[in-house]
């Protein structure tokens, strides 16, 4: 049992995960979500924190990694739209998607978006044309050379691309009309030598001997003197003065410098020996005239600027520090990194509730007060739309003012709900992605929207008692004349395209679309299902309305 035991024991370790309030995240203490691309902001510090602390407040954001996508801390809320990827493909038509996330049971925590996106038209080969015949011979006698030729262009290479490996042009050698050029042919001749010897004799003769010296031998007497007495060593003069063991002079120890001598003047006798040099042969002494040292500079404690500007849950404050210790000295180095670093404090516990705006709700039928709807005529009303204060607490604090603009939200309009007013079309959208997205005979669509030309109104008012104009905005979906004969819009390339009168819009969608659909092209991937793209909000206090028909596009 004792092998099965400790098997459950490593398996159990294995299985260790780290809890989710102690994940490790980027914290942020702002939302945003501007031009269709979420993002967090005010980044918390320069290191992560806890999930568990960076959430005690509900209004922050996190983020996993430190460019991941951004998620919202306040439960069950949906995050912001985070910006939309790259397109799927390097060349010709793909997708691109962008997703947003919340902290919700279940499966409902992930939402994407897709949408079609068009790069330029992938490379596509060409194909060789057939060769040509050979060419005429270089030569009309002897060797010579001729050539043939290929074109890239059966069928034409397309964006970019080009044909098989191989060239255009290839030659090879050829014979004239006659095998040799005149002036060619030719003898062959060839030479005789005699050999001569050269016979020399040389002799040498030479002989002798030489005889040596006889040495004689002969005999002597020694003589006997009295043993010289022992001589005692002295000192030479000192050599000069080495290098210094430095260059500067520090704190620690002072570099030292040396000289040396010898004791040759005279040596001290060997034979009887004599006594050595007194004293020593190495003289040292301090390095005169060095320069102090250079002192490099080194960083002091961190301290915080200011108090915690929170009182509960995380909050940002500023940490700085001194090249103090100790400073930079006699031409030494600065001290490295930064002397400003923006860190955490806290956590402080969990915050209340943070109250927050709901979305805003339909904008009510543009009526003049007590006088009800008045429309197609240059006559300025009234609508009207509300939010409310999500979160909010009996005694708690409420929402924040944006803009002056609480609960309640008025504009003044001009109703042309149902008025007949010309048109104009749009310029076609780009092509959405196909449906379905696997199978046969898949289609996408396009749309383009009738635009109205709207009265030639004020569109700005100055409302009585005050001295400041407003923006005045049409309301309403206005109806277009009657349609062309036949009630649809010729379309080439065998599309069809429907009545701009098929239905009536609701009010306060203000434009009529026309949706064409065509198959997919033959050869062309199919992609993701289609998403449908709703039609903008236009205001003609910003947004002016085209004065002709957009061309057809390809």
């Amino acid at each position: 049992m004792a092998p099965i035991g400790l098997l459950l024991s490593l398996l159990c370790a294995a299985l260790v995960v780290v809890p989710a309030a102690a994940t490790p995240v980027w914290c942020f203490a702002q939302l945003e979500e501007e031009g269709g691309g979420g993002a967090c902001a005010n980044l918390l510090g320069d290191e992560p924190v806890p999930l568990a602390d960076c959430c005690l407040n509900p209004a922050y954001g996190y983020k996993h990694h430190p460019h991941g996508h951004c998620h919202t801390c306040r439960q069950g809320a949906w995050g912001p739209w985070g910006p939309w990827s790259g397109c799927s493909v390097t060349c010709g038509e793909g997708t691109e998607r962008r997703g947003r996330s919340r902290d919700a049971p279940g499966n409902d925590r992930r939402a994407w978006q897709l949408r079609a996106c068009h790069l330029p038209c992938c490379p596509e080969a060409g194909g060789w044309s057939p060769w040509s015949s050979w060419g005429e011979c270089s030569a009309t006698c002897g060797a010579g050379m001729q050539g043939r030729s290929r074109a890239c262009a059966d069928p034409a290479p397309r964006c970019g691309g080009s044909c098989s490996p191989g060239g255009a042009r290839e030659t090879r050698v050829c014979q004239g009309r006659t095998p040799t050029c005149p002036g060619e042919e030719g003898g062959r001749g060839g030479g005789e030598g005699g050999e001569g010897k050269d016979e020399g004799r040389g002799e040498g003769e030479g002989g002798g001997a030489k005889e040596g010296l006889k040495a004689g031998g002969g005999g002597g007497g020694a003589s006997q003197s009295s043993p010289s007495p022992a001589v005692g060593g002295g000192w030479g003069a000192w050599g000069p003065w080495g290098n210094c063991g430095g260059t500067c002079e520090g704190a620690g120890s002072k570099p030292r410098r040396s000289r040396s001598r010898r004791c040759d003047s005279p040596p001290p006798s060997t034979d009887p020996p004599g006594p050595a040099c007194p004293g020593n042969a190495i003289d040292a002494q301090p390095c005169p005239a060095l320069p102090p040292c250079p002192v490099d500079g080194a960083w002091g404690a961190w301290s915080a600027t200011a108090p915690c500007p929170v009182t509960c849950g995380l909050g940002a404050v500023t940490w700085r520090r001194a090249c103090d210790a100790p400073p930079p000295q006699h031409r030494g180095r600065p001290c490295h990194g930064n002397s400003v670093k923006q860190g955490v404090c806290g956590p402080h516990g969990p915050c209340p509730a943070v109250p927050h705006w709901g979305p805003w709700g339909d904008w009510t039928p543009c009526e003049r007060p007590l006088w009800g709807a008045q429309s197609c005529e240059p006559t300025v009303g009234q609508q009207r739309r509300t939010r409310e204060c999500v979160g909010r607490k009996p005694g708690g604090p409420p929402c924040l003012v944006e803009g002056g603009v609480a609960t309640i939200q008025i504009r003044a309009c001009y109703n042309i709900h149902h008025c007949l007013l010309a048109g104009n079309w749009s310029d076609w959208s780009p092509w959405g992605l196909c449906t379905p997205p696997c199978g046969a005979s898949p289609t996408r669509s396009r749309i383009r929207e009738c635009q109205p030309i709207y009265p030639a109104y004020p569109l700005t008012v100055t409302p009585v008692g005050s001295a400041t104009p407003v923006n005045v905005t049409f309301w309403g979906s206005a109806r277009p004349p009657l349609p062309p004969p036949g009630g649809a819009t010729p379309a080439p390339g065998g599309e069809s395209a429907m009545s701009a009168r098929a239905a009536l819009p609701p009010p306060g969608g203000g434009l009529t679309l026309l949706v064409t659909s065509r198959p997919l092209p033959p050869g062309a991937p199919p992609n993701r299902p289609n998403l449908p793209l709703p039609p903008p909000n236009k205001d003609p206090a910003t947004d002016a309305a085209p004065n002709s028909w957009g061309g057809w596009p390809p």
